[in-house]
């Protein structure tokens, strides 16, 4: 009775912890790509591809957080830019952050799928030597996306 007891009183695992366990638990890539006949139906699309991934485990920056690899292939098929994010637990999920005012966006399973939106008016941003790319700003499209495992 004592033991089940101290079972109840601990600290329960969020949803969050749960999408990081199970969803990412050897490191899984999900990504999302888009045929022509994708593009062709929603003309103000950006990308191509999209692809999050969780930096192994251990390699955190702050207890409680996870690191997410964040890529994105534009129309013209060059090479992808990236980004790092750092992940908070939330209710549903996920709420990542780009850092240095680049945005971000938040992570929800959806069966053995992730729904990727993007997050805040800035959406996600994403910059190179010669241009910066925001993906999902209020007026933009690119907005939410359906990841699935990579592979």
């Amino acid at each position: 009775m004592r033991a089940a007891l101290l079972l109840a009183l601990l600290p329960s695992v969020g949803v969050a912890d749960d999408l990081a366990d199970t969803h990412f638990r050897m490191n899984f890539c999900y990504q999302q790509t888009f045929e022509a006949s994708d593009l062709a139906a929603n003309p103000e699309q950006k990308i191509r591809r999209i692809a999050v991934g969780r930096k192994p485990v251990g390699v955190t920056e702050h207890l409680g957080e996870v690191t997410m690899e964040v890529a994105v292939t534009l129309l013209d098929g060059a090479s992808p830019l990236e980004g790092v994010a750092r992940c908070h637990p939330n209710a549903d999920g996920l709420t990542c952050d780009l850092g240095r005012g680049s945005g971000g966006f938040e992570l929800k399973a959806q069966g053995a799928d992730l729904a990727l939106t993007t997050a805040g008016p800035d959406g996600m941003v994403f910059q190179d030597w010669t241009d910066e790319v925001r993906l999902g700003s209020e007026e933009g499209a690119d907005q939410s996306f359906l990841l699935r495992r990579c592979g």
